[in-house]
């Protein structure tokens, strides 16, 4: 998708995933993560990220994962903006939502390591709200147990 994508369409694609998780639609979740502090050459795109990122967690049977209901008010609290090119990050995290029977991705979130910017089906936006803080809170421990460069953010 690219960048002449709307932000309301973008906003309309995050409307109609919270739909399909109300509706338990949404099977599985893959949570990929790339340590924060890890230095880079370059920019981390989310293809990068899809080939580099240190951890990835699947989370199966997500419809019946007490982290929906948590995931759906994440998202209705987070807003999205036009894409502020001084402001891009490296992307950290990213998450790919599975449909029930889909091999590909309904949407695939990328998530900069301060949760301000990022991707949502690979238009560039920013972010206001509380998905980033989801991810640390939900996922954070997990890497955290198993990485000791991570640090935890408030």
């Amino acid at each position: 998708m690219g960048q002449g994508t709307s932000i309301q369409h973008v906003r309309n694609q995050l409307d109609d995933l919270i739909v399909d998780l109300r509706g338990h639609n949404i099977n599985t979740i893959e949570v990929i993560w790339l340590d924060p502090n890890a230095e880079s050459r370059s920019t981390i795109t989310p293809e990068m990220l899809d080939k580099l990122f240190s951890r990835k967690l699947e989370v199966r049977h997500f419809e019946t994962n007490a982290l929906e209901g948590t995931l759906v008010a994440a998202l209705k609290s987070t807003s999205i903006q036009k894409f502020d090119q001084t402001s891009e990050g490296d992307v950290r995290w990213g998450v790919k939502f599975f449909a029930n029977g889909r091999k590909n991705p309904v949407l695939s979130v990328y998530v900069d390591g301060m949760g301000e910017t990022g991707t949502i089906n690979g238009r560039k936006v920013s972010f206001v709200g509380n998905l980033h803080k989801w991810l640390i809170k939900s996922f954070g421990p997990c890497f955290e147990s198993s990485h000791a460069g991570y640090k935890k953010s408030n």
